[in-house]
């Protein structure tokens, strides 16, 4: 009688190994569904809280406060009142831009302030350092021209020297002084060009006199 074998069980299969500690999850299609969904991007978050805050009130006048001693052309505010109202602007928001404005036409005439001072104060320094008429005879020949100014000059000839600066030019200076100075002198006030081409201003002003001023 034959021997009846007995057939070997199948070996049982090893479980999966569980994955370590450090190990990413695994990317099923249920872990997916759980991730928590990504967040919105900080610009669009910032669109959408825009779009729920109520646009500003723009007004019908827009009444516009200046800092003191700051002055705006009238005619500029009034053309550039409908662009702020095209923009939507309010009152708040309008009164910062002429506030801007402002500030930069404040910085602009102090430039110019300070452009014009060193200028004429500059013409003083060639005047006080020429070899001709400054130096230790300067004080001397200023006198001399304040004599052809207060014989020939006028209200309104001084208000100009004074408000254009040219009171302090080198050049007028040194005019003012040679006329001054043929006056104490006694001489004729001449220029460079030939009297023979032309008649004597003090004649011609003068027709009594012999030429003397």
């Amino acid at each position: 009688m034959s021997e009846t074998t007995t057939p070997a069980a199948p070996a049982a299969e090893a479980a999966p190994a569980a994955p370590a500690a450090d190990a990413a999850p695994p990317n099923t299609l249920l872990a997916a569904a759980m991730d928590p969904a990504p967040a919105a991007p900080a610009e669009q978050t910032q669109n959408v809280e825009a779009e729920k805050q109520p646009a500003p009130a723009v007004p019908e006048a827009y009444e516009f406060k200046l800092p003191e001693g700051v002055a705006l052309d009238q005619a500029t505010l009034d053309a550039a009142t409908p662009v702020f109202k095209d923009l939507g602007l309010s009152q708040e928001q309008a009164q910062k831009l002429v506030d801007f404005q402002a500030s930069r036409e404040a910085a602009r005439a102090q430039e110019q302030v300070k452009a014009w001072n060193d200028m004429v104060s500059a013409w003083e320094g060639e005047v006080k350092a020429d070899k001709e008429i400054g130096g230790a005879k300067l004080e001397e020949n200023v006198a001399s021209a304040k004599i052809a100014l207060d014989t020939f000059g006028t209200p309104a000839l001084r208000d100009a020297l004074n408000k254009f600066g040219w009171g302090s030019h080198p050049e007028m200076v040194k005019f003012m002084v040679k006329v001054g100075s043929a006056m104490k002198e006694g001489g004729s006030i001449t220029g460079a060009q030939s009297q023979a081409a032309r008649p004597d201003p003090a004649t011609s002003l003068f027709p009594k006199s012999s030429g003397k001023v």
